[in-house]
C-alpha cells in the first residue's frame, strides 16, 4: 500500500481559478470547491461490481477542521480509518459530490482513506479530502493515480474490514465525460462552482453568441433535393400550423393533418442508433419508403450543442463520414442534419427536432452537475438556450421542420436538498409568498422535529443500491410537534425539506442513501408544499419560459413544446408542471411511458391515459383567457411486446384514439425501430409492420376530418394543488385518476383543473366555472384554496345556475392547506352540507356490500373493496342529508343535500377508494364498472348532455362532421352493439349495421374483439 505523505500547502489551497482560497462562504454548495481531484476505476477487464479504493496519509498535527467530498458510478461508503463516515447514491453525469465533516475521524499521524463502491456500469470514484490544520495551513487528499483497488471486499461488504492483500494500482480517467479527447474547458469538474466563477466562466461565451447573431442568422438552409413524388412540393409552400380555433394541424394547402412523428434510429450491428452522424443513409432511405406507407414522421433526438457545435459556440467539424451510397462529402456535421432533412422533405416527411437542454447539452462547455439545474443558474440557461437559437435559426426558413421539443424529463430536485443557492432562492421565494415569518410559521403550524431520533427503531432491511445482504438501520420516524418552527427568528433559518432515509443503528446515525426510501415518513410536512410551489411555479416554469423567449426568433414559424413525461406522479418521485396556462409554449401536453406494455396488461386508468393525462387536463388551459398554447399533444413509449405485432397494433390504435379522437394535434411516439420491428430483426431492418399499416390506412382515412379540441364540456374533476404538493399526493392524482377512468366508462367529456387556478367568470389564465355542470372533488383530504371555495360557492349559488349544477365531494380529511388538522369540515363545506363533521368513522378493508339509491332510478346493492391499506383513514359516516350509500346497519356513507337550488353529493371516502397517502393507486373493483354505474345515476340526474351512449368497456370518439367514428375495446370484453349516435338521416357507417332507435338514436352494430378497435368512415365520403 502507498504512503502518501502530503506536503504542507504554503499558501491555502482552492479553486484553480483562485478566487476561493481554502473554506467557501456561507450560502455556497459546499465548504469548498472540489476541482483537483480525478475520477478514478478498476481495471475496465476486470468486470468488478463491486470495488474497494485506498490510500495512506499523514497529518502532522490534529486537524482543526476537515471535509470530505465523494462522489462515484452508482454507490460509494468512504471509511476513515475504519469507521463509516459518508455514504453516496449518485447517478451518471450528475455526479454532484456528497460532503461530510471527518475532523474528528482523523488525527495526528497515519491515516487510511478508505472507498467502497459498487456499480451495474464502470466502478468509478472520485473524492477529496480538505484538511485545515492549526496555524491556517490546508492539506488536499485527491484520488490521482497514486490510489490502489481491490475486486470486492472483506467479510460483510460493503461494511466490515478492509482487504490486506490483492491490491492493484487504479486507472486514471482524463476523459471522463466520454467527449473524445475534448473535455478540456471543464474536464474534472464535479461539483457546482461559486457563482461568482460561474459568472467569469459563462459571461464571455454568452456574449459571443450575442455578438455571432445576424451572421447566424444569413446561414439559413434551403431545400436542395428532388422529390420523390411531385405532389409532395404543395405541402411545403408554407409551414403547418395550429389552428387556434380548432386546435387541429393545417398545412399548406390549407387541410387538417393528424401528424404522427416517432423517434427515428437505426439498428446497425446489432446496437440502436439515435443519433443522425451515427446512421447508414442507404437505410434511410427505405425507412422513409416506409413511413410514407404508414403515414409516420420522424422526430430526431440528439440535435443539440453537443453535436452541432464546438465548445466554443463555433459549428462542429464532421470528423467522419456517414455511412451512405453518393453522399456528398460534409464539412460539418450542421450538413449531414440537413441532408437528412433534404431527404424527409422529398419522401414528404415533415420532421421534428429535439433542441434539448439536457440530453444533448455540451459536456465540454457546460458540466453535467448543471445538466439537471438550469432552473438555478441563469447564466447556464442563458448560455445553452443562446446555443440552441443558434441552431434553430438555420432552419427557420425549412417547412419540413414542424417543430422543436426542447425539453423533457430532465430535472430531479430531490438531490438538492443541501444546495445553499437553493437554500437561497427558496428563502426570497418564501419572503415574497408571506411577506413575514409570522404568517409563515402560522400557514405551516406543525412539522417534523427531526433531531429527535427516540422514536426510530431498529429492523434489518437490505440496502437495495448496493444489492448487499440485510443489515440493521433505524427506521424513519419523527415526532410531529405545533412548536418546530416557532423558534425561526431570520428567513435564513428556514430549513429546505428534509428527505428521511435510513440511518446507521448505531451512533452516530449517518443518512445510509443506500436504503433506497420513499418519503412516506412524513406525509404531514408542510414545507414540502412551498418548496414544491416554489421548484414547480418559480424555478422550473419561470426557466422554461425565459428558455422560449430566447429562442422564438430563432423559430418564428415553427412550435415548441416541452413534453414532461411525469406529469400526474406524486411530487417525491418526478418534477410536474400544474400552472400549464402560464406555459409559454405553442403546444402542451406530457409524456405516457408504457415500454413494452401490452395493452391488456396497463391498469385501465392507464388505457385511457392519453385522455386523462393530456386531454383532460389541458384542453380548459389551452381555452383558458391569455394563454398562448393553441394545441395539446403528448409523446408514448413503445407500447405494445417487441415482435408482437397485434399487441403493439392494439396498444397504439387505442392511444391514437384517445389523442386525436378528442382534438390532439400531432401524436409522437418511441421508438420507430419498435413501429417498424427493426429491433427484433436479425439485420435490424424495419419492414410493414400490422401497425405501420393500420396507421398509414388510419391516417389517410382522417386526413381533412376535424376533431375540434374545444368542444361543450360540462363535467369537471377538480383536483387539490397542495394536496398534490404534500407528501399525502396519491390521495390526489391515485382519485383523481379514478374518477377519469370512471367517467371515460360513460364516454362524456370531462376537464380536469387545480383548485387554485378556478374562477367564476372569466379571466386571464384562469378557468371559468360558469360552464360546468357537474363538479367532481375526488378527495378533499387537505382543504382546497381560499379562492377554489369562494368560486365553487359562487357557482352554486348563482341564481343563473339554479336548479343546473351539482357537486360530487370526496373525502373531507378536516386539514388545513398545509397539513394542520382542524376539528371540523372546511366552514364553506359544513355550510353547503349543514353539518361540520362525521357523526362517526370505520377503517375498512377488503369487500363490503353497500345499498344504493340513486338520485333517480332504482336501488341497488353494490360491493365496493377497500383493498388492504394501511394508512388508518377512516370511512366517515353522515347524519344529515338524504342517503345514498347505505350499510346495513344503517350508517350513511354517502349523501345528497340541497343547496342554493342545487345538490351536493358527499362521501365519507376518496372517490377512487384511493386511500394510499404516496401512492394512491385506486383500488380495483369488481364488477370493474361499479363506480362507473354510480357516477352515471349522477350524471342522469344532473342533466348531463350524453352524445355518446356505449357499453361500458368501449371509448368512443366521434369527427366533428361525425363523418368518423372511433371505437376501442379497453376490458377484453367481445362487444357487438358498439355506439347509440343521432346522426344525419341516410348516414351509412362501413362496415356496420345500422339499427334505428327511438328519439332519433341509430345504433351501430358490428362484431369488436377483445382490445380491438374500429375506425368507422359515412360511406359517402
Amino acid at each position: 500500500m502507498p504512503w502518501l505523505l502530503l506536503a504542507i500547502l504554503a499558501a491555502t489551497p482552492g479553486d484553480r481559478s483562485g478566487l476561493y482560497p481554502g473554506w467557501l462562504p456561507a450560502g455556497e454548495c459546499s465548504p469548498f470547491y472540489p476541482d483537483d481531484a480525478y475520477l478514478i476505476r478498476a481495471n475496465a477487464d476486470a468486470g468488478a461490481k463491486d470495488c474497494s479504493f485506498r490510500t495512506r496519509f499523514e497529518l502532522p498535527a490534529q486537524p482543526v477542521r476537515a471535509v470530505l467530498a465523494v462522489s462515484a458510478t452508482h454507490t460509494a461508503a468512504a471509511h476513515v480509518n475504519g469507521a463509516l463516515r459518508l455514504e453516496v447514491v449518485d447517478a451518471e453525469v450528475e455526479r454532484l459530490p456528497g460532503f461530510a465533516d471527518v475532523t474528528t475521524a482523523l488525527r495526528a499521524g497515519t491515516n487510511d482513506l478508505d472507498l467502497r463502491v459498487h456499480s451495474v456500469w464502470t466502478v468509478a470514484v472520485y473524492a477529496q479530502l480538505r484538511v485545515e490544520l492549526p496555524g491556517g495551513a490546508f492539506v488536499d487528499v485527491l484520488t490521482d493515480g497514486s490510489w490502489e483497488w481491490h475486486a470486492g471486499g472483506g467479510p460483510g461488504w460493503p461494511r466490515g474490514a478492509a482487504p490486506d492483500d490483492g491490491w492493484q494500482p487504479v486507472t486514471v480517467i482524463d476523459d471522463y465525460l466520454g467527449s473524445a479527447g475534448r473535455a478540456v474547458h471543464w474536464d474534472k469538474r464535479f461539483a457546482l462552482m461559486p457563482r461568482d466563477l460561474l459568472r467569469q466562466e459563462t459571461e464571455p461565451k454568452i456574449a459571443a453568441f450575442h455578438a455571432s447573431w445576424t451572421a447566424d442568422q444569413r446561414n439559413q438552409a434551403v431545400f436542395g433535393a428532388k422529390y420523390v413524388r411531385p405532389e409532395y412540393a404543395a405541402q411545403y409552400g408554407g409551414f403547418l400550423r395550429i389552428d387556434p380555433a380548432s386546435g387541429q394541424v393545417v398545412d399548406a394547402t390549407g387541410t387538417i393533418r393528424h401528424p404522427f412523428f416517432t423517434i427515428y434510429g437505426q439498428v446497425l450491428d446489432g446496437q440502436t442508433h439515435l443519433g443522425y452522424l451515427e446512421w447508414d443513409y442507404d437505410r434511410l432511405e427505405d425507412d422513409l419508403a416506409l413511413m410514407e406507407q404508414g403515414g409516420v414522421h420522424p422526430y430526431l433526438r440528439f440535435t443539440g450543442w453537443q453535436s452541432l457545435l464546438d465548445v466554443d459556440g463555433g459549428w462542429q467539424r464532421c470528423d467522419k463520414q456517414p455511412k451512405g451510397t453518393g453522399l456528398p462529402h460534409f464539412d460539418y456535421n450542421y450538413q449531414v442534419l440537413d441532408y437528412f432533412l433534404d431527404r424527409c422533405q422529398a419522401h414528404g416527411r415533415f420532421a421534428v427536432l429535439e433542441g434539448d437542454f439536457f440530453w444533448n447539452a455540451s459536456w465540454d462547455a457546460a458540466p453535467g452537475p448543471y445538466h439537471t439545474r438550469w432552473y438555478l443558474y441563469p447564466e447556464m440557461t442563458e448560455l445553452n438556450a443562446l446555443a440552441h437559437r443558434k441552431m434553430l435559426i438555420r432552419y427557420a426558413a425549412r417547412p419540413v421542420v414542424a417543430g422543436y421539443m426542447i425539453g423533457e424529463e430532465d430535472v430531479i430536485m430531490a438531490d438538492d436538498l443541501t444546495n445553499g443557492h437553493l437554500r437561497t432562492a427558496f428563502d426570497q421565494d418564501l419572503q415574497r409568498r408571506y411577506g413575514s415569518l409570522e404568517r409563515l410559521k402560522a400557514a405551516w403550524s406543525t412539522g417534523y422535529d427531526f433531531a429527535d431520533v427516540s422514536r426510530c427503531r431498529q429492523v434489518s432491511r437490505k440496502a437495495e443500491h448496493w444489492g448487499a445482504a440485510a443489515e440493521d438501520v433505524l427506521d424513519p420516524a419523527y415526532p410531529l410537534q405545533p412548536s418546530v418552527f416557532g423558534a425561526l427568528s431570520d428567513w435564513s433559518q428556514v430549513p429546505l425539506p428534509v428527505w428521511p432515509r435510513y440511518r446507521q443503528a448505531e451512533a452516530p446515525h449517518l443518512d445510509l442513501p443506500s436504503h433506497m426510501s420513499l418519503n412516506t415518513f412524513t406525509p404531514d410536512d408542510p414545507s414540502w408544499i412551498d418548496y414544491n410551489a416554489f421548484r414547480e411555479d418559480r424555478l422550473y416554469l419561470d426557466f422554461v419560459n425565459h428558455w422560449a423567449k430566447v429562442v422564438r426568433p430563432a423559430a418564428p414559424r415553427q412550435w415548441l413544446f416541452h413534453s414532461n413525461a411525469q406529469d400526474f406522479t406524486s411530487q417525491w418521485h418526478f418534477l410536474h408542471f400544474y400552472r400549464r396556462a402560464d406555459l409559454d409554449f405553442d403546444v402542451i401536453g406530457v409524456g405516457c411511458h408504457d415500454s413494452e406494455q401490452n395493452l391488456s396488461a396497463i391498469a385501465p386508468f392507464d388505457r385511457m391515459r392519453k385522455y386523462y393525462k393530456n386531454i383532460s387536463p389541458y384542453r380548459a388551459y389551452v381555452t383558458a383567457p391569455g394563454s398562448p398554447a393553441v394545441g395539446v399533444s403528448c409523446g408514448e413509449g413503445e407500447g405494445g411486446k417487441a415482435g408482437n405485432e397485434p399487441e403493439i397494433l392494439n396498444y397504439y390504435r387505442a392511444q391514437s384514439f384517445e389523442l386525436l379522437g378528442h382534438g390532439g394535434a400531432f401524436e409522437q411516439s418511441y421508438t420507430w425501430m419498435h413501429l417498424g420491428g427493426a429491433d427484433v430483426d436479425k439485420q435490424g431492418k424495419a419492414h410493414l409492420t400490422r401497425a405501420l399499416a393500420w396507421l398509414g390506412g388510419f391516417y389517410r382515412r382522417v386526413q381533412g376530418v376535424k376533431f375540434a379540441l374545444p368542444r361543450r364540456v360540462e363535467v369537471l374533476i377538480v383536483t387539490n394543488q397542495n394536496l398534490a404538493r404534500s407528501n399525502r399526493s396519491g390521495r390526489d392524482y391515485g382519485n383523481a385518476e379514478a374518477v377519469a377512468e370512471a367517467l371515460g366508462q360513460l364516454n362524456v367529456e370531462f376537464d380536469t383543473v387545480r383548485d387554485e387556478d378556478l374562477a367564476y367568470g372569466r379571466q386571464n389564465r384562469k378557468i371559468d366555472l360558469a360552464p360546468y355542470r357537474l363538479v367532481f372533488l375526488p378527495c378533499a383530504d387537505l382543504d382546497y384554496a381560499a379562492t377554489a371555495w369562494t368560486a365553487l360557492d359562487r357557482w352554486l349559488t348563482d341564481p343563473a345556475g339554479k336548479g343546473k349544477r351539482a357537486l360530487v365531494i370526496g373525502y373531507l380529511g378536516k386539514r388545513t392547506p398545509y397539513l394542520s388538522p382542524t376539528p371540523k369540515f372546511h366552514p364553506t363545506a359544513a355550510k353547503w352540507l349543514g353539518q361540520d363533521d362525521y357523526a362517526s368513522g370505520e377503517r375498512f378493508t377488503g369487500k363490503h356490500t353497500w345499498r344504493w339509491s340513486p338520485p333517480t332510478g332504482e336501488a341497488r346493492n353494490v360491493t365496493l373493496n377497500d383493498g388492504d391499506r394501511g394508512d388508518n383513514s377512516a370511512t366517515g359516516f353522515f347524519a344529515k342529508g338524504r342517503p345514498l350509500l347505505t350499510l346495513p346497519d344503517g350508517r350513511a356513507g354517502a349523501v345528497a343535500a340541497g343547496y342554493a337550488g342545487n345538490t351536493i353529493y358527499a362521501f365519507g371516502f376518496p372517490l377512487g377508494k384511493g386511500w394510499d397517502l404516496s401512492w394512491g393507486i385506486p383500488i380495483a373493483q369488481e364488477p370493474y364498472d361499479v363506480m362507473a354505474g354510480m357516477w352515471e345515476d349522477i350524471a342522469t340526474a344532473a342533466g348531463i348532455d350524453r352524445p355518446v351512449r356505449a357499453p361500458h368497456n368501449l371509448r368512443v370518439a366521434v369527427s366533428d362532421d361525425r363523418s368518423v367514428v372511433l371505437v376501442q375495446e379497453r376490458f377484453g370484453i367481445e362487444t357487438t352493439d358498439l355506439v347509440s349516435l343521432k346522426v344525419p338521416k341516410g348516414t351509412k357507417y362501413e362496415g356496420c349495421e345500422m339499427v334505428p332507435q327511438a328519439g332519433g338514436w341509430t345504433l351501430l352494430r358490428r362484431k369488436l374483439g377483445a382490445w380491438e378497435g374500429v375506425c368507422l368512415g359515412t360511406e359517402r365520403r
